[in-house]
């Protein structure tokens, strides 16, 4: 890694231009990532004026970022002289330079430092001075900044130009069965404004009738078996006329390792419950769980409203788990994404991972509208299945707008 400070002292008005985007990665299952620190010399490097138009006074703007990797502080330069004057930004996403344009100069002197992890397919990094807060993602060898929070500059956070909607899917695969060729037991749709002022989280029955890809119905919670979760993805978006950008999955033993390995956290179980299949026992009230205690709770379903209820407390588990999150600085934000991707899988790239996990600190987790679609108790095909109420429909075409409440 390197440090490398950028003085920019220009007199111009240049066009403004965006950043690119990148397609969405085949999952892989990854293995826990091995962190690396090499130091080098600090310098100073002028860079070339650009074509002018119209005399500008002059504009300063001087960026240092410690411990950042090659091309990742010439890119959060960028996006500071974007907010001075008119600039091209190639490494800025497009949305986020009109969204900084014209809002002031960020002064002579900004300094902050890099936090980078790895990730599938690519790094994350979070740059703050302690204040401005800027997310980087290196996909292709190509460092480009993806979203910021910058009060320095009088702006509302930008993670995104649209709503973000992710789709979580709980495996039920045991220790040594395929996670991704298994039937999926967890369905939940997490929906963010990209500001993070409001967020919810929608379960949908795991034995909910529905319409796949090619055109049959199944059973929900058996799309994913010997499919994998791309089918089910693709169900999800049939199911709810929504374009969700892509998923996660975890199935048991990586839901009990990567809640051990984040250190647990406080949970508010509703009501008293002793269920030995699930392991469940636990009396009411906020009490700290690990990853056993944690799954024993998702997994209980000998109780009032069955699976029903069971998805709502898989969306509880959410609520509380960003709570926790967000005792947490943001600079970890990088490595927690890497024990995420050690024992989850997601095709999400990078930089949409980044934004995604970023907008978790925006949120007030109990404000999060948590709710699961309605559904009946009916039979196809010889089986026990749920048919969705309309009410269900209602619910996925508010979706489409944002989170519903």
């Amino acid at each position: 890694m390197r440090r490398l400070a950028l003085l920019l002292s220009i007199a111009i008005i240049v066009a403004a231009c965006g950043g690119g985007t990148t397609d969405r990665p085949v999952p892989t299952e990854t293995a826990a990532p091995t962190a690396t620190t090499t130091t080098v010399a600090p310098t100073t490097t002028m860079v070339p004026t650009t074509t002018t138009t119209e005399p500008l006074a002059d504009v300063g703007v001087f960026v240092t970022v410690a411990d950042a990797p090659v091309g990742l502080e010439e890119a959060v330069t960028e996006l500071y002289l974007a907010a001075a004057i008119p600039a091209t930004a190639p490494r800025v996403a497009e949305g986020l330079v009109a969204h900084v344009s014209g809002s002031g100069s960020p002064g002579l002197g900004r300094e902050l430092t890099a936090t980078v992890g790895t990730v599938p397919n690519g790094d994350v990094a979070v740059v703050t001075d302690g204040t401005d807060v800027v997310l980087a993602a290196n996909a292709e060898d190509q460092w480009q900044v993806v979203g910021a929070s910058l009060p320095s500059l009088g702006l509302e956070p930008w993670f995104g130009d649209s709503v973000r909607q992710l789709y979580v899917i709980g495996s039920d695969a045991r220790p040594g069965e395929n996670q991704l060729r298994f039937r999926a037991d967890s369905h939940h749709i997490i929906t963010i404004q990209p500001d993070g002022s409001a967020a919810s989280i929608v379960g949908i029955p795991r034995d909910a009738w529905v319409e796949t890809p090619e055109g049959t119905f199944e059973k929900y919670t058996d799309v994913m078996a010997s499919n994998g979760p791309e089918r089910i993805l693709g169900t999800a978006e049939i199911l709810t006329g929504l374009d969700l950008e892509g998923y996660v999955v975890t199935g048991f033993k990586g839901f009990v390792n990567l809640v051990n390995e984040f250190g647990g956290f406080d949970l508010d179980i509703p009501f008293a419950m002793a269920e030995p299949k699930s392991d469940a026992y636990f009396s009411a009230g906020v009490q700290f769980v690990d990853g056993a205690d944690a799954l024993a709770f998702a997994r209980n379903r000998t109780i009032d409203g069955g699976d029903f209820t069971r998805q709502f407390h898989h969306g509880l588990i959410m609520q509380w788990a960003m709570a926790a999150v967000q005792t947490r600085d943001i600079t970890e934000l990088p490595g927690l994404l890497e024990t995420l991707t050690t024992h989850t899988w997601t095709d999400l790239p990078p930089g949409d991972l980044l934004t995604f996990g970023a907008l978790v600190w925006e949120l007030s987790p109990f404000e999060v509208t948590n709710l699961v679609v309605e559904g009946d108790q009916a039979r196809r095909n010889g089986q026990a299945v749920v048919v969705l109420r309309e009410s269900a429909f209602e619910v996925f075409r508010d979706l489409a707008d944002g989170p519903v409440s």
